[in-house]
C-alpha cells in the first residue's frame, strides 16, 4: 500500500455551469443531483448492488452553449456530488449507471458535480467511490466541506485529499465485500417488504369475514 494524493490519481474539475435561460429545450441532456438515486426509488432497477446509483432515465434537456468535451459522459470516469449533506461518488459504469449505455455524445455533467478521470491504472474506480461513499475518504471530505444551509466542497482541497492505494487485487476484493454486504442488505428489504405485503393481505381477509 502506498499513500498519494487524489490529484496524483485523477483529474478533477467542476460540471458546466448553463447561462440563465438555457435549459428546458434543446439537443443536449443534463445531470443535476435529482438523477442520484438518493431516497433509493430505481434501487432495484440496477443489477449490482451500491449505495449510491445513477438513474439516466429522465433527464433534462439542455441547450448548451459548449463543446467542450471534458463536461460530457464518458465511461470509466466518475463524478462526486460536491454540494449539500450528502456527498457522493458514482462511478460511470454499468453497474452503477443505469439503463446502460448511456447517450455519451449528449449527456452533460453540470456543476452540482466534479468530474473525476482517472490518471492512474494502480487504482479502480469502484475502489475509490467506495472510499469516499464509505471508506476512509468520507471524514476527511466531512472535515473540508463548508457552509450552513448548503454546503460545498473546495475543488482545490479536494484535490489534496491524501489517498491510501492498496494493491490492484486487494482493491478488487474489498469492492466485491461490499457489494456482497449491500446485496445482502438489500435482500433483507425485499424479503421485509414481502413480509409486510401478506400481512397486510391476512387483515384485509379477516376484515372481509
Amino acid at each position: 500500500m502506498y499513500s498519494t494524493t487524489l490529484n496524483e490519481l485523477c483529474s478533477v474539475i467542476i460540471g458546466y455551469r448553463p447561462k440563465s435561460g438555457s435549459g428546458g429545450s434543446g439537443d443536449d441532456l443534463g445531470i443535476a443531483i435529482s438523477d442520484l438515486d438518493q431516497d433509493r426509488l430505481h434501487v432495484y432497477a440496477f443489477p449490482p448492488p451500491a449505495s449510491s446509483l445513477l438513474c439516466l432515465v429522465d433527464l433534462q434537456p439542455l441547450d448548451a452553449d459548449t463543446r467542450k468535451s471534458d463536461y460530457y459522459l464518458r465511461e470509466i470516469v466518475f463524478l462526486f456530488l460536491s454540494r449539500g449533506q450528502r456527498r457522493i461518488a458514482v462511478p460511470i459504469v454499468k453497474e452503477y449507471a443505469q439503463p446502460w449505455p448511456p447517450d455519451f455524445d449528449r449527456t452533460i455533467v453540470l456543476y452540482y458535480f466534479f468530474i473525476l478521470r482517472l490518471t492512474s491504472e494502480r487504482i479502480l474506480p469502484e475502489y475509490l467511490a467506495w472510499a469516499i461513499n464509505e471508506g476512509p475518504l468520507k471524514p476527511a471530505i466531512d472535515t473540508i466541506a463548508e457552509g450552513t444551509v448548503v454546503q460545498k466542497v473546495s475543488v482545490r482541497e479536494f484535490r489534496e485529499l491524501a489517498v491510501d492505494v492498496p494493491p490492484l487485487e486487494v482493491q478488487h476484493n474489498l469492492v466485491k465485500l461490499y457489494e456482497l454486504s449491500v446485496r445482502e442488505q438489500r435482500l433483507h428489504e425485499r424479503l421485509a417488504a414481502r413480509r409486510r405485503e401478506l400481512a397486510t393481505a391476512m387483515c384485509r381477509r379477516l376484515l372481509k369475514k
